[in-house]
């Protein structure tokens, strides 16, 4: 290019205005593309202004002068990929010329970005195709790698536009001519030959959303390509047939370059065998592989792949990190993946997708979904988000946990499956439960378990395994070679000096990973010095790096074990750096679209090399990167680098987590936070955040302890009103009523002297639930209403549903069954509103047991159901639990015992795995009294009994009448009975709920009918139309009726006409269990 054109290439750049400058200072072409970002800030061009030249400078030195092969051009080995759009003719006659052209830009523009992400050069867009190449101008060592790489990637990229697209692509590799062409004013760098145009003919071969590529691709791949061969294809232009092969993905690269596995042999042993006993029995087992760092963990799980894989096994695997943990790169959501045959770069839209195939195909239920949503970060729509909102942080674990479990089960069945999860003493305590899950699967089906983890750190404590019983687990310790084997490694590592491998395998201890790096130390030239540490053999290896790949190391190693090229370019402020010297000496390595440290040794060594005060510029940098990318990374690094911004950044990336429902992350932001905050700060809000939190994951004891933490900081009485509050909320949740009490007594007093209205309803609400809980319901009736007004005054509609509920539940207890209704039904409609489901899900089982005792019994059935459903939906074990209980007793009143069995045995099983004794004694009781009606008068009173002895554990005036009442019925003289009878009568002198006045009372009546007791009889039946005098109930009417009726006739004066009345009551209300007696007189 001619001097006298730097003034017009500067206009083409649209700088003219710096021509005059460039004049002053002697640029010309001759030195343009040596110029850097220090020359044009010394020429003082502003910041924008000097990023643009460097990329067209950049541009102009892939073609310009320093091109390679200079004006006549060189011969290159090169990987040439194209990408042609499927269907395109299709797409472009369905839109008008603008549309096309936005669909193309897109399209070019997502093809181009992860071409370049793999050091590929766009040499042109055709039409509606992509040619890159990957070889020139810049050579790599992995360029057909890289080709291939890219063209999987593109796939992903372009199913995440508007519209997706799909694509077909070639990629060939071969010797092209690539060469210069065009005028000074405008050069195009190009390639050309048969690898270009065989390149095209295979992207003609292959169908939307294949990749085909060329022998010399998979050749050069070393069989790592995943895919089929297609055998021998005639293309035209190539005039012999060629073989072609689809590539499908690709696996990593083996850590150590011999590939064989030394020493290992009972290790290996055992595994082959118990492996081959899983196969023939059709189960698995739990396999634990633990060892120091570089002991060779890894590598005896490449080991077991194979032979897994060689079995038919199909093989999943995740690996937990330490550091740098994006969004979905957590060792679980890796796993799940892989389980679901998504690559790691694979987008939204192939994730939604998998998602509901997943559904489809019955590998999981339709209601798991929104667990699966959540596992691998997709939005929830409108509908599951307010579902997913109403569960608890045990209900959505344990959601998420039986999503994995039913998903490897599936699959399980299709073929067997293993499952490897690596480096887990840097996982959390929440991967524990997934894996205890896991691990039960394999007892009875075909998934098998390998963990890895070192001794240091490992994670599967005593409790851990005592979790998962009598699962078999085979823990598999790895100890350092032996010095014959040490020296079979050495051997294999090719021509190193006798003495000097001697000398190594001494030094080496027995460690692999030390061996083979001390063998790589001299095997570089660096000497024949012997490190004495691990740490110092891989701290001799970076010594021998250049500037700029020592930079990128340390880059690379504050972003974390895995990292983006472009975060590292960024963060060593490199924009074209290129990591191809890390590759080629195994420092680094490719997966999927970034890099990964070879071994976590050589992360950590880079970490120790450089000082402090770099060390946290360089995680300022990387904040930087992250600030607009990824909240809790942005978070982690500004903490990491000491920043002051750390405690707020924490905070909101906390709040985050706790969005998407990841509690646990969630507090271990909040503590960071805490730790980063400058002594004497303000701690005040995270640590009330913390407290909410910890109340959140089922910790009450911890964020009583939180909250009382936050008392002692608060700087106002608004504060303190918030911590007492807390600390309420706690103590509430701790069984702990007068303490409750008393934390509430001190936020209300602030809360009524400065006007916090919504505090006041949260006061009032929590004071009525304790009310409730003492059997005091006109207080609790009272406390309520002004927790209602209070909220209303607030304007808050979730306190208000809470209130209307609370009122609910005490007009229930006082037997005023359609008030009830009243305000359980307000309170359904405010959840319905504005999204409660929470709210929803802990009242909308009320309605059905109000409209039942309101004799509306199919209307009852339908709410329980409803109920019941959402229950499930939202794993709230305790309200699925609650409503096959009262649907239970519904079925036994309407003469259906064989009915109620499914329901309440299973509602028997849930109270015990809670562990809810006051929950259990209800379902056994129900249970008595089926086994009553069934005949079985022994097992009846055997059950009772041990429910009324697990209600004197647990408080017996919550339950203790109608225990009474039935084993009064269930007695076997006059005695025992008056005994039961009055010891009912006494509780609820005392003060007792609503069901337990009916439900004693009914009893009490049947009792002395058997009894022939018919004064007793006339008593209970006028206390029990006493009690629902004030709110006539039509269940209640038709026992008064019905009795008075019986005792009429016990008394030898019977009323046909009050007898048939009782009867079409009964028929009406469907009480069909209680009418055998009627029937009996009627005939």
């Amino acid at each position: 290019m001619a001097d006298g054109d730097i003034a017009d290439w500067l206009t083409e750049q649209g700088l003219e205005v710096h021509a005059s400058l460039f004049a002053d200072n002697r640029i010309d072409f001759d030195v343009l593309t040596d110029l850097s970002e220090a020359d044009l800030r010394e020429l003082g061009l502003p910041l924008g202004d000097r990023k643009r030249l460097m990329k067209a400078i950049e541009a102009l030195a892939d073609i310009g002068d320093s091109a390679p092969g200079g004006e006549d051009g060189e011969r290159r080995e090169v990987a040439v990929m194209f990408a042609d759009i499927s269907g395109f003719t299709r797409l472009a006659v369905d839109r008008d010329a603008e549309e096309v052209h936005q669909l193309l830009n897109r399209f070019f523009a997502a093809a181009d970005v992860v071409v370049q992400s793999f050091g590929g050069y766009i040499d042109k867009h055709i039409g509606d195709a992509v040619m890159a190449v990957f070889g020139a101008p810049t050579a790599h060592t992995d360029d057909p790698e890289r080709a291939v790489r890219a063209a999987l990637a593109v796939h992903d990229a372009v199913a995440e536009l508007d519209p997706p697209l799909r694509v077909h692509i070639g990629v060939a590799a071969g010797q092209v001519v690539a060469s210069r062409t065009g005028s000074a004013a405008h050069l195009e760098y190009t390639v050309t030959g048969d690898t270009v145009n065989l390149a095209s003919r295979l992207t003609d071969l292959a169908k939307a959303g294949e990749t085909l590529v060329s022998d010399a691709v998979q050749s050069a791949l070393q069989g790592r390509l995943t895919g089929e061969t297609l055998g021998e294809q005639s293309v035209p232009g190539i005039p012999d047939p060629v073989s072609v092969w689809r590539a499908d993905g690709l696996t990593e690269a083996p850590t150590f370059a011999t590939g064989l596995l030394v020493g290992r042999r009972q290790q290996v042993e055992i595994f082959t065998t118990t492996l081959e006993d899983s196969i023939t029995n059709g189960n698995g087992q739990t396999y634990l592989i633990r060892g120091d760092a570089g002991i060779g963990k890894s590598r005896i799980v490449q080991e077991f792949q194979c032979l897994a894989v060689d079995r038919g096994i199909q093989w999943h695997s995740s690996q937990a990190l330490d550091f740098g943990v994006g969004e979905g790169q957590d060792a679980m959501s890796m796993l799940l993946r892989s389980l679901l045959g998504l690559a790691p770069e694979a987008g939204v839209n192939q994730s939604i997708a998998a998602a509901e195939m997943a559904v489809e195909t019955a590998l999981i239920k339709s209601e798991q979904k929104i667990h699966l949503n959540d596992l691998l970060n997709l939005p929830q729509n409108p509908q599951e988000r307010v579902l997913y909102d109403a569960m608890d942080n045990e209900q959505r674990s344990r959601g998420r946990v039986e999503t994995v479990v039913d998903l490897v089960i599936g699959l399980s069945a299709r073929a067997p499956q293993l499952l490897c999860i690596e480096d887990l003493h840097w996982s959390g305590p929440g991967m524990l439960v997934y894996l205890t899950g896991l691990a039960s699967v394999t007892e009875k089906h075909p998934v098998s378990l390998l963990l890895t983890s070192r001794i240091q750190g490992d994670p599967f404590n005593d409790v851990w395994r005592a979790g998962i019983g009598e699962v078999p687990l085979q823990r598999l310790d790895l100890d350092p070679l032996t010095v014959d084997e040490a020296t079979e490694l050495a051997n294999l590592a090719g021509n190193v000096d006798k003495a000097y491998a001697v000398a190594c395998i001494e030094r080496s201890g027995g460690n692999p990973f030390f061996l083979e790096q001390l063998l790589r130390n001299t095997k570089s030239g660096e000497g024949q010095d012997i490190p004495g540490s691990v740490q110092s053999v891989v701290q001799s290896r970076i010594d021998g790096l250049s500037p700029g790949d020592r930079t990128a190391l340390q880059a690379a190693s504050i972003l974390g074990q895995y990292f983006a090229l472009d975060a590292v370019r960024f963060v060593m402020n490199d924009e074209f750096y290129e990591p191809d010297y890390l590759i080629r000496y195994h420092l680094v390595r490719r997966a999927g679209r970034g890099l990964q440290f070879y071994h976590a040794l050589f992360r950590d060594a880079v970490l120790r090399s450089f000082l402090r005060e770099r060390r946290q510029s360089l995680h300022l940098r990387a904040a930087d990167w992250y600030q607009d990318r990824d909240v809790v990374l942005y978070a982690e690094h500004l903490a990491e680098a000491g920043s002051e911004r750390a405690p707020i950044a924490l905070e909101r990336a906390a709040r985050s987590e706790a969005a998407a429902y990841r509690i646990e992350r969630a507090l271990e932001l909040v503590d960071r936070g805490l730790s980063s905050l400058a002594q004497g700060a303000d701690q005040f809000s995270l640590t009330v955040y913390r407290a909410e939190l910890l109340r959140a994951a089922g910790q009450p004891g911890q964020a009583l302890a939180s909250c009382q933490s936050a008392l002692k900081m608060a700087k106002v009485d608004t504060e303190r009103c918030q911590a007492w509050i807390g600390m309420a909320a706690a103590s509430r949740m701790l069984g702990q009523g007068e303490k409750t009490l008393e934390e509430l007594a001190l936020a209300q007093n602030v809360a009524e002297q400065e006007g916090l209205a919504e505090e006041l309803a949260e006061i009032f609400f929590y004071r009525g639930t304790i009310a409730f809980a003492a059997g005091q319901f006109e207080d609790c009736l009272r406390l309520q209403t002004q927790s209602l007004q209070h909220a209303q005054h607030a304007g808050s509609h979730k306190w208000e549903a809470t209130a209307e509920g609370g009122l609910g539940d005490a007009q229930y207890a006082r037997g005023r069954m359609r008030l009830a209704l009243e305000h359980f039904t307000h309170c359904l409609a405010l959840c319905q509103e504005h999204g409660f489901m929470d709210i929803q899900a802990r009242n909308q089982f009320m309605c059905g047991v109000l409209k039942r005792y309101l004799g509306d019994q199919g209307s009852a059935i339908s709410e329980l159901e409803d109920a019941a459903s959402l229950s499930d939906r939202i794993h709230d074990v305790r309200g699925a639990l609650l409503v096959r209980v009262i649907i239970g007793e519904i079925l036994m009143d309407a003469g259906d015992p064989v009915g109620a069995e499914a329901p309440l045995f299973e509602a028997l099983e849930i109270s015990r795995s809670l562990r809810n004794q006051r929950m259990e004694v209800y379902t056994v009781y129900e249970l008595a009294r089926r086994e009553m009606v069934l005949g079985d008068l022994s097992a009846a009173r055997q059950n009772l009994d041990e429910a009324i002895k697990m209600g004197h554990a647990t408080g017996i005036g919550f339950h203790g009448p109608r225990l009474y009442g039935l084993r009064a019925r269930l007695a076997e003289n006059d005695d025992e009975r008056h005994q039961w009878l009055n010891w009912g009568e006494d509780l609820l002198r005392e003060g007792a709920n609503a069901h337990n006045f009916l439900w004693f009372h009914r009893d009490a009546i049947d009792a002395c009918l058997a009894a022939k007791e018919m004064k007793q009889v006339r008593y209970h039946c006028s206390a029990l139309g006493e009690f629902v005098m004030a709110d006539p109930l039509p269940w209640a009417e038709f026992f008064v009726a019905r009795d008075r009726a019986l005792a009429d006739c016990g008394e030898g004066h019977s009323d046909i006409s009050a007898l048939e009345n009782a009867k079409e009551q009964g028929q009406m209300l469907g009480l069909y269990g209680a009418m055998a007696e009627l029937e009996e007189r009627l005939t």
